[in-house]
């Protein structure tokens, strides 16, 4: 035995001691537990052909397993089963996305977040090197499938957390790294793809979450020691737990987060001193371990916290077959005895594990289950007696958001408890607040230093006699409309141009998103933070439209005059209204200059007084050095530019100096052949001309005008590729554009020289090395 063997057998506390193997069969009977730990049944989940690695979570009373089925490698599908925790069978799964690949590789993962009720699922594109996510709450649909990640290698081994503040962790195993990335718009962008360790990995990442914003990570080093940490708001904490002896490799950790945020690892060595470990991180960062059994363990162990803080811990060990283990721990006190399931015909392998609580604790495991029928997904349910006096809470409002700074709802004690006293404490589990006789209302009034937070956290505890059960919660969204802004919405009006979409034509794709030349804009309306999300909008000619995204953006034509079709040139103010999902309302007001090339906008036509006016005297040169000569890649210099407009000003866009009133070039490039060619009539107008906008971000300007330099491609818009053979004469238009993309109708134009023999642009590309497996 190593000198770290020897250590962990003398540091074994009672709580090995209750862990130790059951010998005999799982019919037998075993030593009386307090909380009447049993198995209830086991049952395979239906059409889960091929599901390596199953996931499962827990919420309220319900379960859902996470599995990729699929009859080939090419073709399989991201599935989530649900059921009511001690429903005997699964409705069929559904599929939520496409999970091709090889089945050991395009796994799916599945979370739950019981602090806003939803669901959450991630899973991998292994084909394609992609991680895709998905949400939905307990009561609604899917939502919209997001791209987490395109990787440059295979991830594999995908996990994924929601934290009580809705910020989301996706984590994966990535060329023997741990990688995550994090989002807190709900799955619409993501983070930069995070490393949180250096150290190389075998196996699964597992990623969790808890209360108070809490997430831990964990994994096993490929040097055989065990790895996990806690999220400290930024990043995740990294540290060694094992100090493993020259005897032992430790492997396929999991982790769990309890109700108080106490970080729980379990993991199981594969030589050496066989059998399962756990730790429990204390609050000077270190890890005790412990070992629970000296069985031999296949594939990770799941632990897992409920609500209550009840630990519910699962194992396979091999006792003459496989048999699958279940382990709880009641709040504050130790595990008690395993209860074992074994005469399994068939193998299991790769167990997922969750919790419930309803009429009792439950633990949940999903296990590979091979059979003469190929793999398939076996589910096992377990229970315990999690509280001497449990309780739920229901809120007044149905939807889980009021308007009020008081919360209201009932207190319903769980089945055999008769509770004398309550205690009530808001967003924190407060031993200290006084005990009140028990009444099955409550009123809670949020206080002002509170208010700023969007979920509010009613916790409970309950007392029968003398007796206290465990502290339970329920969660509520407190958007109160007696703020100064009760509605935390972005309403704007944009150039549609500006994403370089141009449908109308007469000018370039492209603009100051603050001006439109045509009276259709963009309306834009982007979700700030608002507690209980955003609604219904209302503008002119628009009445309670749902908004049905984060940042959602719609056609929207502006108000004419009375009795004309459109507004008039200048400043367009627009009220719209935005009641959010509580039924608070505020008034934006968005908007936007419009500034069409013909200020007279009730006459057909095209007068001119809306477009830049270029003066005379300026010029523009490219670059005519030997060097230049030989390369279609030029610089193009301007002097003495003089531009003017009537909206595109210093009074609209500040900063924007005398002289310099534009928003930048647009651009034609014009083949006139080899020197000494015919020559080609000037002609700016020319229907074959393929012009590009080019924004102007610095000039300098004074009384003489403005220079400036923009780069220009020789070749940009003409209708041959790269070509050697087009050595000779360009003639470079150039028109000045506002911010509306209304073009001068003065031009300027240069003629450049490229030179016979002259250099295309090279593109360098990285090395590529083939690696050996």
């Amino acid at each position: 035995m190593s000198r770290l063997s020897a250590l962990i057998a003398l540091c074994v506390v009672m709580l090995a001691t209750s862990l130790a193997p059951y010998q005999g069969a799982a019919q037998q009977a075993e030593a009386p537990k307090a909380a009447d730990s049993r198995a209830e049944f086991n049952i395979e989940v239906p059409n889960s052909v091929n599901v390596k690695y199953p996931g499962a979570a827990g919420l309220g009373n319900q379960i859902f397993v996470s599995g990729n089925p699929g009859t080939d490698n090419a073709m399989r599908n991201a599935t989530i089963w649900q059921k009511e925790d001690r429903a005997d069978t699964f409705p069929d799964g559904v599929d939520i996305g496409d999970a091709r690949g090889q089945t050991d590789y395009a796994s799916a993962a599945v979370a739950t977040n019981r602090f806003d009720n939803t669901i959450h699922a991630a899973w991998i594109d292994q084909d394609a090197n992609r991680i895709y996510y998905r949400s939905r709450g307990l009561n609604t649909g899917w939502g919209t499938t997001r791209l987490v990640v395109a990787t440059e290698r295979n991830p594999y081994y995908v996990s994924v957390a929601v934290g009580s503040d809705g910020r989301i962790w996706v984590a994966w195993n990535e060329s023997e790294r741990a990688r995550y990335r994090t989002s807190t718009d709900g799955g619409a962008s993501w983070s930069e793809t995070r490393v949180p360790s250096n150290e190389g990995l075998t196996g699964r990442v597992y990623v969790v979450a808890g209360p108070g914003g809490r997430a831990a990570l964990t994994f096993a080093g490929a040097n055989g020691n065990i790895y996990a940490g806690p999220w400290n708001g930024s990043e995740f904490e990294i540290s060694r737990v094992t100090n493993k002896g020259s005897d032992d490799y430790f492997s396929t950790p999991t982790v769990a987060i309890d109700a108080s945020g106490k970080l729980y690892v379990a993991w199981r060595n594969v030589q050496g001193s066989f059998g399962l470990f756990y730790s429990e991180r204390q609050p000077d960062g270190s890890w005790p371990v412990s070992r629970l059994t000296g069985a031999t363990v296949i594939a990770q162990a799941p632990i897992v916290a409920d609500s209550q803080g009840n630990v519910h811990l699962m194992w396979i060990s091999v006792a003459g077959g496989r048999e699958l283990n279940y382990a709880f721990k009641p709040a504050g006190q130790p595990f008690e005895s395993p209860v074992r399931v074994g005469g399994i015909s068939g193998a299991i392998d790769n167990p997922g594990g969750a919790a419930t609580l309803s009429s009792r604790a439950y633990g949940h495991a999903v296990t590979e289950h091979f059979t003469g029928r190929g793999l398939r997904t076996r589910y096992f349910l377990f229970s315990s007696i999690g509280d001497p006096c449990p309780g739920t809470i229901a809120f007044d409002d149905p939807d889980g958001a009021i308007n009020s700074r008081t919360i209201q709802g009932t207190i319903t004690p769980g089945a055999g408890c008769a509770p004398t006293q309550r205690k009530i404490s808001l967003n924190s589990q407060n031993d200290s607040v006084a005990a009140e006789p028990y009444t099955s209302r409550f009123a809670v009034t949020v206080p002002n230093d509170q208010i700023g937070l969007c979920t509010q956290t009613v916790n409970v505890r309950l007392f029968q006699g003398s007796n206290p059960g465990n502290w339970f919660a329920g969660t509520i969204k407190v958007d109160p409309g007696d703020v100064p802004n009760p509605v935390n919405a972005q309403v704007t009006l944009e150039n549609m141009y500006s994403s370089g979409k141009d449908v109308f034509g007469n000018g370039p794709s492209d603009g100051d998103i603050r001006f439109s030349r045509v009276p259709t804009v963009r309306l834009r309306i982007l979700d700030t933070g608002d507690c209980s999300g955003l609604n219904t909008f209302s503008a002119p000619g628009i009445q309670n439209e749902t908004i049905p995204s984060s940042n959602y953006t719609r056609d929207f034509s502006l108000p004419g005059i009375q009795g004309q079709g459109f507004p008039s040139p200048g400043v367009v103010n627009v009220p719209v209204n935005v009641v959010d999902k509580v039924g608070n309302l505020q008034t934006f007001n968005a908007s936007i200059i419009f500034d069409p090339s013909d200020h007279s906008p009730n006459t057909p036509g095209d007068d001119g007084q809306g477009r830049p006016v270029l003066a005379s005297g300026g010029e523009v040169a490219g670059d005519d050095t030997a060097a230049a000569r030989l390369t279609i890649l030029r610089t193009l210099t301007f002097s003495g530019i003089e531009v003017n407009d009537d909206l595109y000003t210093a009074t609209n866009v500040p900063g924007l100096p005398a002289n310099g009133e534009f928003w930048g070039v647009w651009v034609a490039s014009e083949y006139l052949g080899p020197a000494g060619s015919p020559q080609v009539p000037e002609n700016p107008d020319n229907p074959n001309l393929n012009y590009y906008p080019v924004k102007v971000a610095s000039r300098t300007c004074n009384q003489a005008g403005c220079s400036f330099s923009i780069p220009w491609n020789l070749f940009t818009g003409l209708n041959f590729g790269p070509d050697p053979t087009k050595f000779g004469v360009y003639r470079v238009y150039v028109r000045f554009l506002d911010g509306a993309g209304n073009y001068s109708q003065a031009h300027l134009k240069a003629e450049i020289t490229l030179d016979p023999g002259y250099r295309l642009p090279e593109v360098m590309m990285p090395n590529v090395y083939k690696v050996s497996n």
